[in-house]
């Protein structure tokens, strides 16, 4: 899920709907705000629309938040990554990437206080750097 697609009402109604309890399932969305350049500013705005989502879906957190793209990662990866940091505790339990190359990887670790969850790759054969 990721608030790009909307489909979090629908998510929320088929958990509703599925009987399970909240330790059954895993929600992961992604922060991917393209039209603010203030990094804090774009974030504290995906995680106010989190919290509509966590509202839609009727839950309290998910659990991995992870920056969409590095596209996403205005004015660069460290600052975003800060700040995902610094917001981590309030409405998600982990934090990571999609879609980094290697080089975005690696600048993130050089720069990480907290270490990633996960590294969500993309695996789209046509364009796949063989690095990956």
């Amino acid at each position: 899920m990721a608030g790009i697609y909307q489909n979090e009402e629908e998510v929320g109604q088929a958990l509703r709907n599925s009987g399970l309890s909240r330790d059954e399932f895993w929600i992961t969305t992604k922060f991917a705000h393209l039209d603010d350049n203030d990094p804090r500013t774009a974030l504290r705005g995906s995680l106010a629309k989190m919290n509509g989502f966590l509202l839609a879906l009727d839950l309290d957190y998910v659990d991995l938040y992870l920056v969409h793209h590095p596209i996403v990662t205005l004015p660069d990866i460290p600052t975003v990554w800060k700040s995902m940091e610094i917001k981590r505790l309030e409405l998600t339990k982990s934090i990571s990437i999609s879609n980094f190359q290697i080089s975005h990887f690696t600048e993130l670790l050089e720069n990480a206080e907290i270490i990633l969850a996960a590294n969500q790759a993309s695996l789209w054969t046509p364009s796949q750097p063989p690095s990956i």
